[in-house]
């Protein structure tokens, strides 16, 4: 059993704004030892708390240019197979149960509009979607960045600003 006090929590939320931190990078920021922050951040991923590291990937500049968030319900009788088909396919990076007129949200990324309204019409709705709404994305502001003055997304962690600028160069 791992206690949630406030030393975990700060260490926590350093990986979220940066899941590549070092134990003696955080070990150095919090005063504690490299040792401690080790075991501390073992204990978080074998409880479960801390589920995995990811790269946060621009889709944009690999081509995937249609962001839309689909709300819909789906027949009672295809739900489960809904969740487990959109669950899987490669258009869809998020999918949600809520609450509200539309039981069912799904963001979906694709080359381009032609490509979302194949996948939403041949491939989406055939799993019994109904009452769909699909909403462009016109913008979005990732959590862990902030806009530089002209307006870019400019991460707020320092080591990713320098790989940035490592790369301009």
């Amino acid at each position: 059993m791992v206690t949630i006090d406030e030393m975990n929590l700060k260490i926590i939320k350093m990986l979220e704004e940066d899941g590549r931190m070092t134990y003696k990078e955080i070990a150095e920021r919090l005063g504690r030892a490299e040792s401690t922050i080790r075991d501390r951040i073992q204990n978080l991923e074998e409880v479960g708390i801390i589920k995995g590291y990811r790269a946060v990937v621009d889709k944009h500049r690999l081509g995937w240019e249609c962001d839309a968030v689909v709300l819909c319900n789906a027949d009672p009788f295809s739900l489960n197979k809904a969740l487990d088909v959109l669950s899987k396919h490669e258009h869809v990076h998020e999918l949600l149960q809520i609450s509200g007129d539309r039981r069912l949200l799904f963001r979906v990324r694709t080359k381009n509009s032609r490509e979302l309204e194949e996948f939403i019409t041949k491939e989406a709705m055939p799993l019994g979607l109904v009452n769909v709404d699909i909403r462009m994305v016109i913008g979005c502001m990732p959590k862990g960045c902030e806009k530089n003055e002209n307006g870019n997304e400019k991460p707020r962690n320092k080591r990713v600003r320098e790989l940035n600028r490592m790369q301009v160069q």
